[in-house]
């Protein structure tokens, strides 16, 4: 990809890139494109599957970001913030999720940008699960869905909420149940309704974003009126 290409793709815009996991067959060779210290994490791994899953979406992450600041992906210098979210020096914002199928990257010109994929799946006690973790707000309209239909919906507002504070950095040092995100249909934008009265986050927008219908999937931002289109 041309420099002309990255500027017109990154221009204005979230692009979200996915990617299914758990291929073996290039393992070294995506394992040689890691740092050292991302090569360690990944031989501590005690579950070769889990080491497989770590190895493709990092592999992934660093070829994505590679492409575009027009960087080998094992070149790539990562540093961490104060909460650990890594961050590129003078590159753009990104963020990486990965659940036991899908790895999913933002990245965003500018700002801060976080994402967020969960496999769709049953839950025990998810009743309580709710009431533990969701806003008041949140749980009533859960709660009020047919027993059949909340595992999928608890995912989707799970996701939401996920992206939200990957993207503001702090992760769950915001409890969960302190801030609500509004829940219209997918492929809209969501407003962060409440928030913990130490940190402001009416500015922030989420959306839900889909491929499939046994993953939830979102992504969020810090910038008004930005599109978001796939990479």
């Amino acid at each position: 990809m041309t420099r002309e290409d990255r500027e017109f793709r990154s221009r204005g815009a979230v692009q979200l890139y996915r990617r299914e996991l758990g291929d073996p067959t290039r393992l070294e060779e995506e394992l040689a494109v890691l740092s050292t210290e991302e090569r360690a994490r990944a031989e501590r791994l005690a579950f070769e599957e889990d080491r497989v899953r770590y190895v493709n979406s990092t592999y992934f992450l660093r070829s994505v970001l590679g492409d575009q600041v027009g960087i080998e992906p094992g070149r790539l210098a990562m540093s961490s913030g104060r909460w650990g979210k890594p961050y590129l020096q003078d590159g753009p914002a990104f963020n990486l999720s990965h659940s036991k199928r899908w790895a999913l990257v933002g990245v965003a010109p500018e700002g801060n940008v976080g994402v967020d994929v969960e496999d769709v799946r049953p839950v025990a006690d998810l009743e309580s699960l709710i009431e533990s973790t969701m806003h008041v707000d949140e749980a009533r309209e859960l709660l009020a869905l047919p027993s059949d239909r909340r595992a999928e919906a608890f995912f989707r507002l799970w996701t939401r909420k996920e992206a939200v504070v990957k993207a503001v950095g702090v992760g769950l040092r915001i409890p969960p149940s302190e801030y609500c995100v509004t829940s219209r249909r997918a492929g809209t934008s969501h407003s962060v309704v409440a928030s913990p009265p130490a940190m402001d986050l009416s500015r922030w927008r989420v959306r839900s974003v889909e491929w499939s219908d046994a993953s939830a999937a979102a992504v969020a931002w810090d910038r008004p009126d930005i599109e978001v289109i796939w990479g």
